[in-house]
């Protein structure tokens, strides 16, 4: 079992994000990625964009992605840049690499070549608020932390490892007190 998609999902649920229609940025091409752009296809977002520091690594993903049904047009991108400039339909950007995991990190992306309308998802729990996120909230850009992903993986874990529900909400707490 992989809990990815499933702790992706809830995650972004639980924030209030709508995927259909979106134009959709994923920073990385790791295994984080794949769940999300696996479920932003699943979803109906009109167009993906994928950033990686290794070009081959993100069109690995894209050859993955192909190999599974997925059909739609799909950007790779060589430098992280906003590949929608010309729009006004909001734009969603999912960091889902480890920069921002040190508080010495650089943010993966600079907000400022975006327009207003920009929400920010970034997979990094701890710091609950990294550098990219920090740069959302200056600029009022509706933004959240991967800390969502982290309870819905864990309880759907906890779920197919006992064959019992599992409380989120109790995992959410636990992770908050963890944390702090």
């Amino acid at each position: 079992h992989n809990t990815d998609i499933e702790g992706f999902n809830m995650s972004i649920q639980k924030s209030n994000i709508n995927l259909l229609n979106k134009k959709v940025l994923i920073l990385g091409a790791g295994g984080a990625s794949r769940a999300a752009v696996s479920q932003c296809l699943v979803e109906g977002c009109q167009n993906l964009a994928i950033y990686n520091r290794s070009t081959d690594r993100a069109n690995q993903l894209l050859e993955i992605l192909k190999i599974n049904g997925f059909s739609q047009e799909i950007v790779i991108l060589d430098h992280p840049v906003n590949p929608f400039e010309n729009t006004n339909s909001e734009i969603l950007i999912i960091n889902a690499t480890s920069l921002g995991l040190q508080m010495s990190d650089l943010s993966p992306i600079d907000l400022n070549a975006f327009p207003k309308s920009v929400c920010v998802y970034d997979m990094v729990y701890n710091p609950p608020v990294t550098k990219l996120l920090k740069q959302a909230k200056e600029k009022h850009y509706s933004c959240s932390n991967g800390l969502g992903m982290l309870v819905g993986q864990a309880a759907r874990s906890l779920e197919i490892w006992t064959g019992r529900e599992i409380s989120e909400n109790a995992m959410r707490q636990g992770a908050k007190l963890a944390l702090s």
